[in-house]
């Protein structure tokens, strides 16, 4: 986080309630609580401890935890309306509108992707073997909804390491009042962890013993929302690239109470994780490809009904009454084997022309150098 991003957020928080004392010493200056919370977020492990923080800011004992606590709740209480929130109706169409014109996907309002946050300590309570996940020792399972400019814009978390990601999702506000996120078209992609319904869209799984489902249709689709669920898994590497403290969670669960204290400290780093995206700091190339192209996507304008071809027009139509729940799915798939070839071609045309501009304007740069130098020569 650069000084100028985190002088911003400490003018935001400086006049929460948290630290206003009405009785007993003053506290710190906001300020440098915050810069407290910032080094324990972002150092992994236990480079961040109590006695190494007091040490390097020069605090008293307790205060260390305090601070942290209350420049926590101040960003969760000044940053997090304007930085979290579900996109409303006119937001979802400007991004459905990004993912039709970059990837042709018609509606997909995001990616959905799970990740885990393995816990330093085997946690102190009775179900403590479910925190055992598949790929670490002790995690917390994690669901993210994430948009075209990389922003997460829903998660839900606290379930322990092997809970699976579709558990998660059939028990989530995003399922069980759907129609509070989404309209009766909108939907979101993910991958052959989720079970196909009326808001998601996941990859086909393999037939056994192939990398690729056998039908063509399939493996289209397959292809298509590939490149966007990519952006999902860049999602994850800065979140967890700005706050290590993600990627090994030190803080001990013991019971409700402790538990929800670590869920405190994630939400507030994707409080953060949103804003600095919004005020555009910078962060580290390695954890992005070339591929992803989705944050560079402009936002266009139109209505993404304009000049429509009758087929697309089952798109945005709620499902049918006693349809599979993998009617929503299939329609994307049907639009995709009639249309996707057509907007390849128009894509890679416009790439063209673009690489045309590019080339005449290097030309006439080119010129315009030539043009100099012989004129110092003639001088």
């Amino acid at each position: 986080m650069s000084r100028e991003a985190l002088l911003v957020i400490a003018e935001r928080i400086k006049d929460d309630d948290v630290f206003k004392n009405k009785r007993g010493p003053s506290q710190m200056n906001p300020t440098h609580q915050l810069m407290v919370l910032l080094d324990y977020l972002g150092t992994a492990v236990s480079g961040a401890n109590n006695p190494k923080q007091r040490a390097y800011f020069h605090v008293g004992n307790g205060s260390v935890n305090n601070s942290r606590k209350r420049a926590r709740d101040a960003v969760i209480h000044s940053l997090g309306k304007d930085f979290y929130h579900w996109p409303d109706e006119n937001e979802r169409k400007n991004i459905s509108n990004c993912y039709k014109m970059e990837f042709n996907l018609p509606n997909c309002v995001g990616v959905m992707d799970g990740t885990l946050f393995p816990l330093a300590f085997q946690p102190e309570t009775e179900d403590a073997a479910d925190y055992h996940g598949r790929k670490f020792q002790w995690s917390l399972t994690c669901l993210v909804v994430s948009d075209q400019k990389r922003r997460i814009r829903w998660y839900i978390t606290g379930y322990p390491g092997s809970a699976h990601d579709n558990r998660m999702l059939r028990r989530s506000p995003l399922k069980v009042r759907k129609e509070e996120y989404f309209t009766v078209y909108q939907y979101i992609i993910g991958d052959t962890a989720f079970d196909p319904s009326e808001n998601v869209v996941p990859a086909y799984k393999a037939n056994p013993n192939k990398a690729e489902p056998d039908d063509p249709d399939e493996r289209l689709l397959n292809k298509v929302i590939s490149k966007p669920r990519v952006s999902s898994e860049h999602v994850n590497g800065m979140w967890k690239g700005r706050f290590p403290w993600l990627r090994l969670i030190p803080n001990r669960v013991r019971d409700k109470k402790s538990l929800t204290e670590v869920m405190k400290y994630i939400h507030c780093t994707v409080i953060l994780h949103n804003f600095l995206i919004e005020f555009g700091d910078q962060h580290i190339k390695s954890w992005e490809s070339e591929e992803d192209r989705l944050s560079d996507i402009a936002e266009p304008a139109n209505d993404p009904t304009d000049d429509m071809p009758g087929e697309e027009h089952m798109l945005y139509r709620g499902v049918p009454a006693g349809a599979p729940k993998v009617w929503r799915r299939a329609t994307v798939r049907e639009y995709l084997r009639e249309h996707h070839a057509t907007f390849e071609l128009e894509r890679n045309a416009r790439q063209d022309d673009s690489s045309d501009d590019e080339g005449e304007d290097l030309s006439a740069v080119a010129t315009e150098f030539e043009n100099y130098f012989s004129r110092l020569n003639n001088n």
